[in-house]
């Protein structure tokens, strides 16, 4: 599957795409805001569960769910693998000796390498963060098209001229990646060399990039022009939308700013709790259940 087929936009409709943009948006933030502060891994292997069976649900492409299972796999096993072995914090406690410090020059070099519990726990944690990021990254690069995020942009209330640069730039990627691939084609078909060695492979790369990033130059000096004879610079007025429809929105997004508040200050109060500075007598139960979800 090429790169710009497994960020395309989702090609049949859903039950998550027949939610409102700004809802879409905001759980994305939302999961993004909780997947940063909470450090349990009972919580954010829900995050995970919770999103990756969002996904299933959705039916997606066997090709993008693949590709998808597979990042999640290698992103999740670099983590635990790194930090097995180079976690540095102490205490740490080593389970298993790969190299003992006695091997010849390289364990005097390294003093021995070790697995440690805490490693695997910690690489866990930040393959399941970051996990969670990608599941919600993707959740919404696949079911919200660019139309909708610029109209939620504008609603927003953000300057139309920086909303025209992103819908400018969401629209030249694609196209820049469609005139690599035809150009490649182009060479491969006059029977060019496409392999070889790093400098062979360097010096095809700029042959190929130059009509690229002219055509590219063209097309912007067209859309320049265009824009002003339309007069883009003069103010325009913006459109409104249902009543009913802003006040559920806005009852959402204070909703979830309220659970963000609320997390924020239970994770303070957490804090407080292990270094020392602060404690109820009569939360003391409380504690080590915000300790063992957040």
């Amino acid at each position: 599957m090429q790169a710009k087929n497994f960020f395309s936009l989702s090609k049949s409709e859903n039950w998550f795409m027949a939610i409102d943009v700004e809802i879409r948006i905001c759980i994305a933030l939302f999961i993004a805001f909780l997947s940063v502060v909470i450090d349990s891994p009972r919580s954010l292997l829900l995050l995970f569960y919770f999103l990756f069976g969002i996904h299933l649900s959705l039916k997606i492409e066997k090709e993008k769910l693949f590709i998808l299972t597979s990042m999640v796999f290698l992103n999740l096993w670099g983590f635990i693998f790194t930090q097995a072995l180079f976690y540095s914090k102490m205490p740490r406690t080593p389970v298993q000796c790969l190299l003992s410090p006695d091997f010849f020059l390289l364990g005097y070099l390294t003093d021995g390498i070790y697995v440690y519990a805490e490693g695997i726990i910690y690489g866990a944690i930040q393959g399941l963060r970051t996990s969670v990021m990608l599941l919600m990254g993707l959740l919404i690069c696949w079911n919200v098209a660019h139309s909708e995020l610029l109209l939620l942009l504008k609603r927003w209330g953000v300057h139309r001229k920086m909303i025209f640069m992103l819908a400018t730039a969401l629209h030249f990627f694609p196209s820049i990646a469609h005139e690599v691939d035809l150009v490649w084609q182009a060479y491969v078909i006059k029977g060019c060399k496409t392999k070889g060695n790093l400098l062979q492979r360097l010096k095809l790369s700029k042959q190929m990039l130059m009509p690229v990033i002219a055509k590219s130059i063209r097309r912007s000096s067209i859309l320049a022009l265009s824009i002003e004879g339309r007069g883009f610079s003069r103010s325009s007025a913006g459109s409104e939308t249902g009543v009913t429809r802003k006040v559920a929105v806005l009852l959402f997004i204070i909703f979830i700013i309220l659970i963000c508040i609320m997390v924020v200050f239970l994770k303070v109060m957490l804090y407080g709790f292990t270094r020392g500075l602060l404690y109820v007598d009569i939360l003391h139960d409380y504690y080590y259940l915000i300790e063992m979800w957040l």
